[in-house]
Parts: structure tokens; sequence; C-alpha cells
């Protein structure tokens, strides 16, 4: 009887101690904190002008496939069943005893998603080691703090505290520690991309993925728990004394605080190049620590002149922040974060302008919304980052491509400080033609591929898929079959393709499942047609699209218009509808051509080009403003008609504004009209 009334004692504190410190709320907060930061990765680095050289050949679509894998049914599992042998699985006053798990397909953003809420499951283990404190020495970054409420404080002394803080937890790799084994965190989690991308198998490629992709979110669930105050200063706030921060946010929209400023040193830092994981986790923990109290850690001076303490661990304060009467003002201490003035605790109460009340600084709703405002934004730009980590560099090449349709090729993983040993792929590599078509898919055996495309299509990519990571190479052009033909007769006509490429601005952006159009960026307006057109010095000519008229001669494109009518379609579906016209004026000829020794005096065929930044003497030339004297374009997207219209162009935007390397290629403005004989 004696141990049956202790085994129900101990298991009581172990209940206790089970709903303590779930930080953001892993139900629903934690869940959109990892959505937000998926979608904002995907948005920088899906072909905007932001996306990372990187990525400059990846497609995520993290919202379209479905991968299968292990599923927490539901939340409340206070323990893994292997841990409570003598107790299965009842449940205990509305909590279930244990976690479940369950086979599910979801979306990898589900999974990610899903991880944020799996993190604090089961929720026992979970409450111990989502702590970080940066303050402290390596290896004693855990929690140690007792909850000050009498119930909960006491349940804390019955569970083994397993001394290890919550950024090693979810970067470390599985330990031999039972049940509590930690399955999907960062190390794992990379572990599972690898063995994704070596796997021929399709549908453990999909589970290795499932689990990577949950791997992530739990990832992403630290990061943001080191974006919340109580979990970066060492306090413990079970049922009792609960942190009203915390508290507060599980009843809003964290999505509506998700736009507010940064700081721009530490976005500086986020997005370094030769960074890992950790560097970001700890440095966003200092950063929460340094500038936000937690409820029963403010300290200093308050607007009374007394001194304030702290409610936990009073012996031992941190540095930073402490309030002062200086920053006292209408009831909120206020503090100048990230450029933004923020109410990091009040000592507002009802009675005070009474004179009857004693009261001590806190922290309430708007301080809360205040310190949001900061905290979320800060939380998504560390998570992209995480997730830019977490990506392994690939590089798919074609190779070889001949006239006959053979073809090879490589994946090849660039290893860095994330993934230090390199990843041989094994799998599929589809090859498509520059419409996207699949041509025929290959396998590939230790990141080679080769075979044979029964195809005309004279430009084609390869591509590898993993887990909704699609993967291209840069279009390749078949060699041309080498056969000795007669010598052509001329004919008294000539093509013409005109390309204009800048920096345009629009009324508005669009974007549904099949199609994104930017508001920003470079823009590409190109005759895919090319006019035929008399091989005289003035011409007018048409094609199936649009209608030219212009004068060449010899030294440079005169002038010249345009008018171009394109529809894009995505299989048999109509998507949009694009119409341009151009007049350009004053296009001199490429001198690289103007010096061949074989041109004929007098020849209006050739290269004409003229760029609005000239690279070698790091300048714009204000002569591509006057050529490009007309540039109208409107877009109609399909099914619903939407329109959008160019309203303004950048004649002299480029990301690098000098040759300083024989590899410099960059988005920069030209014009460019190609005019070749027609035989």
């Amino acid at each position: 009887m004696k141990n049956k009334v202790k085994t129900t004692i101990r298991f009581g504190a172990l209940f206790v101690l089970g709903i303590i410190l779930l930080s953001y709320d892993n139900v629903k907060n934690h869940g959109t904190i990892n959505e937000i930061i998926v979608n904002a990765f995907v948005d920088r680095n899906n072909g905007a002008p932001t996306t990372s050289a990187k990525f400059k050949n990846y497609v995520f679509l993290l919202d379209k496939d479905v991968l299968k894998g292990d599923y927490i049914l539901e939340p409340g599992g206070l323990f893994h069943p292997a841990n409570v042998p003598n107790i299965g699985d009842r449940s205990v006053v509305g909590y279930k005893t244990t976690i479940t798990e369950v086979q599910k397909s979801i979306t990898p953003l589900k999974w990610i998603i899903h991880g944020g809420f799996s993190a604090d499951e089961p929720e026992v283990p979970a409450g111990l080691r989502h702590f970080y404190d940066p303050t402290k020495p390596k290896g004693n970054r855990y929690l140690n703090d007792t909850a000050s409420s009498v119930v909960s404080g006491w349940g804390q002394t019955w569970y083994k505290n397993p001394k290890i803080d919550g950024v090693s937890w979810a970067l470390g790799k599985a330990k031999s520690i039972g049940a509590e084994e930690h399955n999907y965190s960062w190390e794992n989690g990379k572990a599972y991309i690898k063995a994704a991308l070596e796997n021929s198998n399709p549908e453990k490629r999909k589970n290795y993925m499932a689990k990577a992709w949950r791997s992530l979110g739990e990832t992403l669930h630290m990061i943001a728990d080191n974006g919340c105050p109580p979990h970066v200063r060492n306090d413990s706030h079970p049922p009792g004394n609960v942190a009203p921060y915390e508290n507060i946010l599980s009843k809003v929209d964290l999505k509506k605080y998700q736009t507010g400023k940064v700081d721009q040193d530490l976005m500086k830092f986020f997005r370094k190049e030769g960074i890992t994981a950790f560097d970001i986790a700890d440095k966003l923990a200092v950063y929460t620590n340094k500038n936000f109290f937690s409820s029963e850690t403010i300290a200093g001076t308050d607007h009374k002149q007394r001194k304030v303490k702290y409610v936990t661990h009073p012996y031992d304060e941190y540095n930073s922040p402490k309030i002062s009467p200086n920053d006292y003002n209408n009831g909120y201490y206020i503090k100048n974060i990230a450029g933004q003035q923020v109410k990091v605790c009040t000592d507002k109460w009802y009675f005070s302008k009474f004179g009857l009340s004693e009261s001590v600084p806190y922290i309430d709703a708007e301080c809360t919304y205040s310190m949001a405002g900061v905290l979320i934004p800060t939380i998504k730009e560390a998570g992209v980052n995480v997730m830019r980590l977490y990506v392994p560099e690939l590089k798919v090449t074609i190779t070889e491509l001949d006239e006959d349709g053979n073809i090879s090729g490589t994946i090849k993983h660039i290893p860095d400080k994330e993934y230090k040993t390199e990843i041989k792929y094994n799998g599929p590599v589809i090859i498509k033609n520059s419409g996207t078509k699949e041509l025929v898919t290959l396998n590939a055996k230790s990141g080679k591929f080769s075979g044979k495309i029964n195809s005309n299509d004279s430009k084609i990519f390869a591509e590898i898929e993993f887990g909704g990571i699609n993967v291209r190479s840069e279009r390749k052009s078949r060699k041309a079959k080498v056969i000795k033909a007669p010598e052509p007769t001329e004919k008294n006509e000539m093509r013409i393709r005109v390309r204009i490429y800048v920096y345009s601005t629009y009324s508005s952006g669009y974007k549904d499942k099949n199609q994104t159009f930017y508001e920003k960026g470079f823009h590409n307006y190109e005759t895919s047609w090319e006019f035929k057109v008399p091989k005289t010095k003035k011409f007018t000519g048409s094609n199936k699209k649009g209608t030219i008229e212009g004068e060449i001669n010899g030294k440079e494109v005169v002038w010249l218009k345009v008018k171009y009518d394109d529809t894009w379609s995505t299989g048999s579906t109509k998507t949009r509808r694009t119409t341009w016209n151009a007049i350009i004026k004053n296009i001199p000829l490429d001198p690289m051509q103007a010096t061949e020794k074989d041109r004929k005096p007098g020849e209006l065929t050739g290269r004409y080009i003229l760029e609005g930044w000239d690279l070698y003497r790091g300048k714009p030339d204000p002569q591509f403003q006057k050529s490009l004297e007309k540039l109208e374009h409107e877009v109609i997207f399909y099914p619903g008609g939407e329109k959008v219209k160019l309203e303004d162009i950048d004649y002299y935007e480029t990301s690098v504004k000098k040759v300083t390397s024989v590899l410099d290629a960059s988005p920069r403005p030209f014009i460019e009209v190609k005019v070749s004989q027609q035989y």
C-alpha cells in the first residue's frame, strides 16, 4: 500500500510538471511561426530578385507533394509509452498519459508546421529541454530555475533534471536515453535528407523527407523559443506563474506581427555565409536575453527610485536590460530596440493613481504586443536563414548532349559547415525541354547519369526532385548534325529578333497555383518569333504575334518600332496574355562584329546592342534611356482576367557595378537586336 501511494504521488508531481513551459503554444502559435518562416523563405528564394545564389536553379514547391511519416495524433501526451509501463495510457485530468503516433501523408509545409507542435510532445521531457541561457558557460545553459509556484516547484523536485539545453537538444544527434531519444533533431534531419538523396527507392525517399521536414519544424520550434524571453532567461513558468507574454500571445494571430523591423546588425549576421545553425540560434538567444524581460526577471530602479529584484533566482541577475526612471513614460518602461520604442514592462494598476498600491513592474498585454512587434519578425529572419543552411547545395549539370540525343551529366553536392560529408545522389533525373515537357527519366548512380533522348528538341535541361524541392540544370543546346549542304542561294530577306531587358515596376503583382508575376524585378521583353523582312535599310514586317518596322544602316539600328502580342498556356489551359510595344533608337553594332574581317561593307546583318550600365567603366550609359524611347506592357491573367501594367523603368539597375573577374555576370539592362540572313 505504501509503494502504491508513493507511485501515485510521484505521478501526480510528474503530471504537474508535464504542463510546464510550452513557450509560444505548440498547438497553435509554434505552427503559425513555422508557417510564417517557410512562406518567407519560399517568397525570398523562388526566383525572386532576392534569391540566394545557392538557390539560383531551385524551385520550392513545399505545398504540393505529400510525404508519409509518423504523425503525433493529438496534444497532451505527457510521456513516451516506454517511460510509464506501470501506468499505461490512462487519461489524467484531461491529459493523455502517453503520446500516440500514426502514419499520415501530408505536404512538406504541413510537416514543418507539425514539427512546431511535435517538438513539445511528450510534454514532460520537452518541458525541461526547451531552455537556453546564453550567458552561462557551455554545458550549463539548461534550465535550473525552480518554479516559484509551490505545487509546480515541488513537482519539479520529483523529475530528474536532464541537464541539456534547448539548443543542444534541438541540434544534436539522438543519444542513448531510451524512450526520450530525440529522433527529430537538426543533425538527424540532415541525415534524413542525405538518406533521401542517396536512396533510389521512391517510397523510402518520401519517408526520409517527411522525417527531415518534421525535424526542421522541431528545430524551428527551438528558434522560436530563443526569441521568447523566459526561455533564454532561465525562467520556468508552470501553472501558478505562467509567463504573461506567452499566455497573451496564445490568444492572437502572430501573422499580424511578422512585418515589423529587424535589427540591421542582427539581420546581417543571420545572412552571412559560412555560419551554422548553432551560430544563428545562439545569436538570437543573446539578443533576446539582452533586450527583453521575462515576467520574473525584471530588475533595476523604478520611477519611484526603488530597487527592483528578480522574483526568480534574485541572486543571479543579468546585466541587461534594467529598468530606469529615465525610461518611464505614462505607466510604461520603454526601450529603443531595433529602432522602435518598445514597451518592455509596466507597473500600472487600477488604484495606483490614488496612492494605494505598491505595485511592482510586470508585463501586460500592451507590453506583450509591443515586444512581439520586434521578436516575431526577428524569429522569422532567423528561421529563414536556418532553412537556408538546412537545404544542401546541389548543382545539376548536363556535361554532354550530342546530335543523336545521347546525354550525360552530374549531380554535384557542394559541402559546407553543415554538410561536411559529400552527398552522392542516387535516383531519378528527369530530362525536360525548354517548355518543361518531360522527355525521359534517367537514373543517376553516385551523382552521374547518362542515356538517350528520343526527341528533336534543341534545348533541354535536367531536373531532380526531393521532398518538394526541384533542382534544375542550366539549359543545354544540342549539337547540330554536321551535314554538308549545297551552297545556299541568297534570298532578299533577313530575320530580326528583338530583346529588351530592364528592371520594371508594375501596378501590382500576381500569384496563383500555376504562375507568379513579381511587381518589381528584371523583366524580359522578347520577340520569341522572328520577323522576316526585306533586306533593305528601311523595312516593315509581321509574324503570328506582332509587327515591326524600322531602319538599319549597317552601323546602327537607326530606329525600330515593335508591337507584340503573346499568349501563355499550361497544357491546354490559357494562363496569361501579354502585349507590349516599344520604340528604340540608335542601337550600335556590337564592336566585336564590326571588326570581323569577313564582314561585307554596308552589310546589315549582325548583333546590335546597347547596355544601360558600362561594367568596364563602372558607370551608367546615359544614351540607354534616350534609346529606349517607349516601352508599354500589359499582362492579363486567366481565368480571372486580372490586369497589371508597366508603370516605371529603372534604366540603370544592376547588381554588379564593375567587372572585377571573368566570372562577373549579373542582371543588367540592355537592348539587343539580332539581324541574320534568310536563305
